[in-house]
């Protein structure tokens, strides 16, 4: 376990600001932005969220109470097929937020892998982190299900403190109680759920790709070995990516409002964004390496040194053995054909 004397949530901005420039800038490649921006945008599928402004409508409809009235007749006569088009809406939801969660989670190690080892690939990473996509798209799983369990707790627990309210139809003590307390709760909620997802996109899905863990116990090892003893320094880290997350934010809403929305949408956005999506992910790294040089992912090298796989430390090269029970190739080990010394390296 690290000394929280040498952790540090600033020392990490330097080498990561130089990392970007050297992975993107030196050297220049548009295809190689497009396809680490590919699977950046893997990454966070189902986790970002574009301007969505409201719209809302002012002043009586024309129609009056009237057409209140013909739209409730309406609604009444439907009622069948009003409830079974708002399922066949909640199905298709619920599938498409699965689908992009699997994604997602395949595409995590898919990016990281590609900044470890400098490159832009997109087919092999594919290939060789489906057990451990699969691990994580399960854990996101069974913890979004727990999540929305405690939720429903929470809502059962405040409508049951203000039952006798809701009977007699008015705005008592117990109402307002139960009101308060159901707040309360779900923001803590909320904020643990925030605080987990923080913790398994910098620092489980690391430790999975570089200890070969189940998600589970590399949370329990970062619980162990990481959190206990610097809660302290990594309530600062939170607090560093949130400023990091609100600084990206702004430069993103500039970035889109300049190129009239078109910075803005799928996929683009993640080309168009690339250098902030990689300084993040490369800040959280650095971070992870100031708990031990087992843990160091990056180079350190200044920032005119070229990079290539080769620049990983060794040990990251084959960083994920197969979860128990899996057949096939390690999900971390390179290809088996290494180019050789007089082709030019990824990247």
């Amino acid at each position: 376990m690290a000394d929280s004397r040498t952790l540090s949530v600033i020392a990490p901005v330097d080498p990561a600001l130089r990392y970007t420039r050297r992975l993107l800038f030196e050297r220049f490649d548009i295809g190689k932005w497009f396809a680490l921006g590919f699977t950046a945008f893997l990454a966070s599928l189902g986790q970002g969220g574009g301007l969505n402004p409201g719209f809302h409508g002012g002043g009586r409809s024309p129609a009056g109470e009237g057409g209140a009235q013909v739209l409730e007749g309406w609604l009444r006569d439907h009622l069948a097929l009003i409830v079974a088009v708002a399922a066949a809406i909640l199905l298709l939801a619920v599938a498409l937020g699965l689908l992009f969660a699997w994604l997602s989670s395949r595409g995590k190690f898919m990016f990281l892998d590609n900044l470890v080892k400098g490159r832009a690939d997109v087919a092999d990473p594919w290939e060789r982190f489906r057990a451990p996509g699969n691990a994580l798209f399960l854990f996101r799983v069974a913890v979004g299900l727990g999540g929305m369990a405690a939720g429903l707790g929470v809502t059962a627990l405040g409508l049951l403190l203000a039952y006798p309210d809701i009977r007699d139809h008015r705005l008592g003590p117990r109402s307002i109680v139960a009101f308060c307390l159901g707040l309360f709760l779900l923001l803590v909620l909320v904020l643990l759920l925030g605080l987990l997802r923080l913790a398994v996109e910098d620092f489980v899905v690391p430790i999975v790709y570089r200890r070969g863990l189940s998600p589970v116990a590399a949370l329990r090892l970062f619980r162990d070995e990481m959190l206990a003893g610097n809660e302290g320094t990594l309530l600062l880290y939170v607090l560093a990516r949130i400023v990091i997350a609100l600084v990206t934010g702004v430069l993103v809403l500039i970035g889109t409002c300049l190129t009239c929305c078109i910075a803005g949408l799928p996929y683009l956005s993640s080309v168009a964004f690339l250098p902030l999506l990689v300084f993040t992910r490369a800040y959280s790294l650095y971070f992870l390496a100031e708990f031990g040089p087992e843990w160091r992912l990056l180079p350190e090298e200044g920032p005119s040194a070229p990079v290539s796989p080769e620049a990983a430390p060794a040990a990251a090269e084959a960083p994920f053995q197969p979860l128990p029970g899996e057949a096939g190739e390690p999900a971390g080990t390179p290809p088996a054909k290494n180019p050789s010394p007089d082709e030019e390296p990824h990247g």
